[in-house]
């Protein structure tokens, strides 16, 4: 458990060296060759981490070496970290600089002569390191472990197998097993043994099909017959490309295996080309895994799983947080000793839980901006969104039974964890995450995240070697006298942290220097009552990808040279300006999420502002806020809006101008709530028919037509979700409310007069 984390961290970096921008920002500051050596390095290491993670807990050596592998990998993330903050800085010279900026630029560390110089030495450094210590991998006996045997990136390809069985796993298949190679080794006299042979291996599942074909696959017999053996799982999600990819990845993994990002870029002729020359003149074996006829019932695919069932009801006495975690745990495997504990993906940001309070509510946008802050995120396939990756890990970790209490909001999630799993969570991330309370005196040099259980607890808890920090977090607000030396404190000595978040802190001023935290992502001091201006120095930060700076209720202004955000895709803001910054928001080339909240002097709002990129606008509070224009053309990729407690905003003053669109908006979720000019639902929701997913109405004490829903509400076909809030004056549903025929959760709550009528087995509508 010590070091379960290394795997998913040299797979990060593998990744990030495969992508694309690394190899031309490489190649432009002449380090490529050194970042190729080093890739290579990193696959042969990468290939027996997965055996030596396994083997770690009875072998005291193998646990150092993997320490000292961790130490490695986390300095060449930083080391590529900076090729990225270059990358960044260069980009934001280019789009908003000044000849002031080009001269500072020149004379810094960042020149690029001096940049590159700086770069291909401690390229170098850490290349000899790394290869001392992978030198040591022999010492182990470490077997070489496709990936794919522990991995489940998706629940439908939970099936995943590998090639190895042990001999005494398997009773009674002799017969069968002699038949195979004896097929196998066959010679068609009139082929010149140019043939391609294929064997099937057919039947139910659980039968043994898989364990079978490991048999023959590891027999000596087939290992001097075939100079080429590769082993390939078929996944459901069937994918050619993918498909080939793994076979050529199989084909070097006894060297140095490929990373599978190389490939990913290369079109299908391209990659049967390098099948084709790995393959030429070559006898060899290809055993595709867990191929599946489209019609065949999951339940009749493992039956030998029932007597396990039974016995872990038994084992687990009756107790059914153990009965669902230890079961559930299981979804994803097939046979009885073959599950580990998590996938590697999901490690770490499981344990990142365990900064925060018991019983804490969760919100999975919340949760997505932190795992993604530091890097833990797959990177998304096409046409995804890093809100969905997180939402797949979520519901990995919910179908374990490690999250419960899951509600659904449409694109935001809630959910809590059970305090037992919260201190299983705990006990996985101890040697990386620290929660700081009187009792802590100094800080391990090993320890990478931070969070504080006491708000006026600081002390001298920075007195230790902890320079590596990448998170520091306050769970119930940084308050007192030391909050500035804290800040100070951060600046001065933890130059890698990525995640900053002091909520509820109490602090007047942010100190200039905070814009040399260049690898800061997240960072919010939301609901501090006190600061009334922020350091133009934060719009330096180029990595950022969160500032929330929601609840600042006396914060006069927003800083200047927002736009040099360039990686800035949440913004939550509280301000007393009367008119926001447009000429900076609609630079921010990333942004997919605006908050506005308490911003009581704001009248006018978006009025001919474009944010192509928009995705979620929440406005709350804002009680001078008359109209909300949302032109399609300037919101193209608008799906979610919340607008909550503007007490003067008319949603009918909209509607004139929302009709001319052509195309419509295409929202996905909409909630209105505590709108006092708001008199029945705007008709402007109908042309949402067919992307609305959830609405939810809350406290429309004044909606005097709101006696029943309106009939065109029907017409809402996609509808998965409708909360139905403190609307006193409703009395009716909808007499076409079975149209709905894909709504999945209705919710009413607060509606005396209708919730009468759907009582059960007395109600009217019951």
């Amino acid at each position: 458990m010590a070091e379960s984390f290394i795997f998913s961290i040299v797979e990060s970096l593998i990744e990030k060296l495969a992508s694309r921008a690394f190899q031309e920002a490489s190649e432009a500051l002449d380090v490529y060759d050194h970042l190729r050596e080093f890739e290579n390095t990193l696959s042969l290491v990468k290939a027996v981490l997965l055996d030596a993670e396994k083997k770690q807990e009875h072998d005291h050596v193998l646990r150092e070496w993997l320490r000292q592998l961790k130490s490695v990998f986390y300095d060449a993330q930083y080391v590529l970290d900076e090729f990225e903050c270059q990358t960044l800085r260069k980009q934001v010279l280019k789009a908003h600089g000044t000849i002031k900026d080009e001269v500072s630029h020149f004379f810094s560390s960042s020149n690029p002569l001096v940049f590159r110089s700086k770069m291909a030495q401690k390229i170098k450094d850490v290349s000899k390191r790394l290869d001392k210590v992978a030198a040591d991998r022999h010492k182990f006996g470490l077997r070489t472990i496709d990936v794919d045997t522990r991995v489940v990136h998706r629940r439908d390809t939970s099936r995943m197998t590998h090639s190895r069985v042990s001999d005494s796993d398997v009773i009674g298949r002799e017969h069968d097993k002699e038949k195979i190679i004896e097929l196998l080794m066959q010679q068609n006299p009139n082929d010149d043994d140019k043939s391609l042979s294929v064997i099937p291996i057919v039947g139910i599942g659980g039968l043994g099909k898989t364990t079978l074909a490991q048999f023959v696959f590891n027999d000596k017999r087939i290992d001097e017959c075939f100079s080429l053996k590769m082993w390939v799982y078929v996944s459901d999600d069937f994918d050619i490309n993918q498909l080939i990819i793994k076979i050529i990845n199989s084909v070097n993994v006894a060297d140095a295996p490929l990373p599978q990002q190389n490939l990913n870029m290369v079109d299908l002729e391209q990659l049967q080309n390098q099948l084709r020359n790995k393959l030429a003149g070559q006898k060899f074996l290809l055993v595709l895994d867990d191929v599946w006829n489209d019609d065949q019932g999951e339940e009749e695919k493992y039956p030998h799983l029932i007597n396990i069932g039974k016995e872990i009801v038994k084992k687990c006495r009756g107790v059914p947080l153990a009965v669902r975690t230890l079961g559930s745990s299981l979804f994803s495997k097939f046979e009885a000793n073959d599950y580990d504990f998590l996938p590697s993906y999901l490690r770490q940001c499981f344990a990142l839980f365990s900064l925060y309070p018991k019983d804490y509510q969760f919100l999975s946008e919340e949760v997505a901006i932190h795992w993604g802050a530091l890097g833990l995120l797959a990177s998304p396939r096409k046409n995804e969104t890093p809100e969905n990756v997180v939402k797949q890990y979520l519901d990995e970790l919910l179908s374990r039974s490690f999250l419960q209490d899951f509600v659904n909001f449409g694109t935001i999630y809630r959910f809590k964890m059970h305090d037992l799993v919260h201190d299983l969570a705990l006990f996985v991330a101890k040697d990386e995450c620290l929660v700081i309370n009187s009792h802590i005196q100094n800080i391990p040099v090993n320890i990478r995240h931070l969070s504080f259980a006491e708000y006026n607890f600081i002390g001298n808890s920075f007195t230790s070697k902890s320079v590596a920090v990448r998170t520091i977090m306050f769970r119930n607000g940084a308050q007192g006298a030391n909050v500035e030396a804290l800040l100070n404190t951060c600046v001065s000595k933890f130059k890698l942290l990525r995640v900053l978040d002091l909520r509820d802190s109490t602090c007047k001023t942010l100190p200039r220097s905070i814009g040399k935290l260049k690898h800061l992502r997240y960072f919010s001091i939301e609901n501090n009552r006190n600061i009334k201006r922020l350091t133009n120095s934060i719009c330096k930060l180029q990595n950022l990808q969160l500032l929330n700076v929601s609840g600042c209720k006396e914060l006069e202004a927003l800083p200047k040279g927002l736009r040099k955000l360039i990686s800035l895709r949440h913004l939550e803001i509280t301000t007393k300006q009367p008119v926001l910054p447009y000429s900076e928001i609609t630079n921010l080339i990333k942004l997919a999420h605006l908050y506005i909240a308490s911003s009581h002097n704001m009248e006018p709002i978006f009025g001919g502002v474009k944010l192509p990129t928009l995705k979620t606008l929440n406005v709350a509070d804002c009680h001078s806020l008359k109209s909300l224009p949302l032109d399609v053309t300037n919101f193209p990729e608008l799906e979610t809006l919340i607008v909550l407690l503007c007490v003067n905003l008319d949603l009918d003053l909209w509607k004139d101008h929302h009709e001319e669109q052509n195309p419509k908006l295409k929202l996905k979720v909409v909630g209105f709530g505590y709108l006092p000019q708001l008199v029945a639902l705007p008709q402007w929701l109908q042309e949402t028919a067919d992307s609305l997913q959830t609405l939810f109405i809350r406290n429309c004490d004044n909606c005097d037509n709101l006696e029943m829903l309106p009939e065109w509400l029907s017409t809402l076909t996609n509808l998965k979700v409708l909360i139905l809030s403190d609307c006193p004056k409703l009395i009716s549903l909808l007499d076409n409310i079975h149209h709905l025929t894909a709504l999945e959760r209705l919710r009413i709550v607060g509606c005396p007069e209708l919730c009468k009528k759907c009582q059960p087995h007395v109600g009217e509508f019951w």
